[in-house]
């Protein structure tokens, strides 16, 4: 069976962002088409960090974990409501149960149990 490669963004124009940048995002993003997509060390540090990045610095350099995830996943550009957005695997981590045992956080309210049954298994 072949593995299907998705995005479901749920909180894309919800995260903290400096200069209103949400406004111009989408508020969700559900796609199949992904294209590959390169990565440069200015998709994970922000421009301030410039200043204490040697100019021939590499990603596997800087950040070898990130750097690792990004060969095992590679990073997917998505072209969705006139938005271009890069997804880049940063950190890879799992559950020790199944989602009715995660408890420690909501987001909105909700558990993650709730939010995969509510929202995202309707749309898959």
């Amino acid at each position: 069976m072949p593995v299907r490669k998705i995005v479901l963004d749920l909180a894309l124009n919800q995260k903290p962002y400096q200069e209103g940048e949400e406004a111009h995002l989408p508020n969700m993003v559900l796609l199949e088409t992904l294209e590959t997509a390169d990565v440069e060390i200015w998709d994970i540090f922000s421009p301030e960090a410039k200043v204490f990045i040697r100019p021939n610095a590499s990603l596997s350099d800087l950040r070898p974990d990130i750097h690792k995830n990004v060969l095992a996943f590679p990073p997917r550009k998505v072209l969705h409501e006139g938005a271009s957005l890069k997804y880049i695997t940063t950190a890879v981590s799992m559950p020790d149960s199944d989602f009715s045992g995660i408890t420690g956080f909501k987001l909105s309210g909700r558990y993650p149990k709730a939010i995969y049954e509510e929202t995202i298994k309707p749309v898959l």
